[in-house]
């Protein structure tokens, strides 16, 4: 059984993902980790014996990366997506931890991406942009390219805001 740490696990995505992974077999932990400790212990009390909560900040990397290198995978649905992706995935990779994020901000995307051959070194699966929307959308397009015999090329776009 694996142990996985959920960052932002108090919060609404945070703490959804973190109920389905106690829910799960494959579990034996799940920590719901961020800065409110109340709110943390109130979340985690709800989840049952399998939930423990652990108060950290994600924006000081040091104590974050000693925290996930206990785990063997690190969810991170901490927001503002824009300041917290980054963090989070600098953390697990220097660990040497699996981890998926379910951020969807294209402006970190780059930063997150420019850490690929650092993962790569460390062994480290690292899952960006599995959010909602564009994650989702992502999936259902490897899905659809997966029904025609051949897929040379495939394209996703993804539009924030309206056009002006």
């Amino acid at each position: 059984m694996s142990r996985a740490i959920v960052l932002g696990g108090s919060g609404r995505f945070g703490s959804t993902t973190a109920r389905r992974l106690a829910a799960s077999e494959l579990i034996s932990t799940v920590t719901l980790a961020g800065r409110n400790m109340e709110v943390l212990r109130r979340r985690a009390s709800e989840m049952g014996s399998k939930a423990v909560p652990v108060q950290v900040d994600i924006n000081d990397e040091r104590p974050l990366t000693d925290l996930v290198a206990d785990y063997d995978i690190v969810v991170n649905a901490a927001g503002p997506e824009w300041e917290t992706l980054v963090p989070g995935l600098r953390a697990a990779v220097a660990a040497g931890i699996h981890c998926c994020d379910l951020g969807a901000d294209g402006r970190t995307a780059e930063q997150q991406l420019a850490l690929d051959s650092t993962a790569k070194a460390q062994g480290v699966l690292a899952l960006i942009g599995m959010g909602l929307d564009p994650g989702l959308d992502n999936l259902l397009a490897v899905h659809a390219s997966q029904q025609f015999d051949q897929a040379l090329d495939l394209q996703c776009c993804f539009q924030s805001g309206a056009p002006r």
